[in-house]
């Protein structure tokens, strides 16, 4: 399995488990247009390759990373999860509920 559709399997497994959300390949895909159109409510770097989003989806506001050299969502994460950015700050997607 590539790593694209296993980080897109990822994903999948962690909405369903997390909140509760059965996404496909084209939910996945919106999620990533709203990022790259800016329709986030939070947006940070964790690394070169890789940024932190707080987005609202189906009445729910969910945090994800985004892999921006292959342009899919890597996991799904719960809001309390804390995330070190890139520039040190440590976030959380609570605030932004």
């Amino acid at each position: 399995m590539s790593k694209f559709k296993y980080e897109k399997a990822h994903a999948k497994a962690r909405a369903l488990n997390r909140y509760n959300l059965k996404f496909s390949n084209k939910d996945l895909i919106n999620l990533v247009n709203s990022i790259k159109n800016g329709e986030t409510l939070f947006s940070g770097n964790v690394t070169n390759n890789v940024s932190y989003h707080v987005i609202k989806y189906d009445n729910k506001t969910i945090a994800v990373l985004l892999d921006e050299k292959r342009n899919v969502i890597k996991t799904v994460l719960k809001l309390w999860h804390r995330v070190t950015l890139k520039d040190g700050k440590v976030i959380s997607g609570k605030e932004f509920k």
